[in-house]
């Protein structure tokens, strides 16, 4: 729960940011690093979700349980929802290790892989969390799904109007 929520504020930060929700003016160095920094935190815990699950006899997870989607008995769809996540998580992040290194347009292109594996990393949590039934979790759950799909739909209004003035009837991610 607590690598989602990281997840959470980390793709809503980056949409605050991209979204320019701060103005247009020159931002402190420290607004980006919050974001990255985030990142790095939900890496950190997710790496720290796998290894309470090998070590927790609750579910008797092997390896290749929670490195190869399918593989696991237990909730085979929703582990391999969380496989994916993660794999996703891992391009992200190195991605924006080596972003410097690469092409602004390959790594926004691997960047944009936020917006789904956020979707697919809580469908995980739905489904395979055993925290669900919690009422503490159904409200985290809900106010953090909304917060990121508010804030996907700002961005998506704001890219569509942007694109619009470029170049009619084309629709382009920034």
């Amino acid at each position: 729960m607590v690598a989602w929520l990281l997840l959470t504020l980390s793709v809503t930060w980056g949409i605050w940011l991209s979204t320019r929700q701060a103005g247009s003016a020159p931002r402190p160095n420290w607004i980006l690093d919050l974001h990255r920094w985030l990142g790095g935190l939900a890496v950190t815990f997710t790496v720290m979700h796998l290894a309470g699950i090998l070590l927790d006899g609750f579910v008797d997870f092997r390896l290749v349980d929670v490195f190869i989607p399918f593989a696991a008995n237990w909730h085979p769809l929703a582990v391999a929802w969380g496989i994916v996540a993660f794999y996703g998580l891992i391009s992200v992040e190195i991605s924006s290790l080596l972003m410097k290194r690469l092409d602004r347009r390959a790594w926004h292109r691997i960047h944009l892989i936020s917006y789904g594996l956020f979707w697919v990393a809580s469908l995980h949590g739905l489904v395979a969390g055993t925290d669900t039934g919690s009422r503490f979790f159904a409200v985290v759950a809900v106010l953090g799904m909304t917060t990121v799909f508010i804030g996907t739909m700002r961005r998506t209004r704001q890219v569509s109007r942007e694109s619009g003035r470029r170049a009619p009837g084309r629709f382009r991610w920034e």
